[in-house]
């Protein structure tokens, strides 16, 4: 198994990332550590900083990649479609599916098995990936937002 499969899925809350993307585009640091997001907890900035290393946008030393840099823009139109391409990369097995077509129970059990996630923490990785795929115009099944509305 290759490093990147190892790694977790994102599953800090879709909030507290987007609102550090802002943050960060206001300037990239040249690491991203604990005085970066001072405001959050420890647990919450391992989170973060694990799902910002599962998307590529930060490598093993925290170091700043170029998909964040192309990420943490101002503009919400290239943020978005940044986006796209950031989460169809990174989450192929779910996109393999067929998001408009596909089952919340066939997306959370692909989540679990592809992605290194069980229990909470999958439901949580999954509440992340649809809140991102909404904010960045992906269509998925109207059984989501069925499923979503229980939470």
């Amino acid at each position: 198994m290759s490093e990147e499969d190892k790694k977790a899925a994102v599953y800090v809350s879709w909030t507290t990332f987007k609102n550090a993307i802002d943050q960060l585009s206001n300037g990239i640091p040249n690491v991203i550590d604990r005085s970066v997001f001072p405001s959050l907890s420890g647990g919450v900035q391992s989170q973060l900083f694990a799902g910002m290393r599962f998307l590529g946008l930060i490598n093993a030393d925290s170091i700043p990649q170029p998909p964040l840099r192309e990420l943490a823009v101002t503009d919400e139109e290239i943020r978005k479609e940044k986006l796209r391409a950031i989460l169809k990369d990174c989450y192929r097995d779910l996109f393999a599916l067929d998001l408009e077509r596909t089952t919340p129970g066939q997306a959370i059990e692909t989540m679990r098995t592809s992605y290194n996630v069980g229990g909470d923490t999958a439901e949580k990785a999954m509440r992340f990936f649809l809140s991102a795929v909404e904010y960045a115009g992906i269509s998925v099944s109207p059984l989501f937002k069925t499923s979503r509305n229980k939470n």
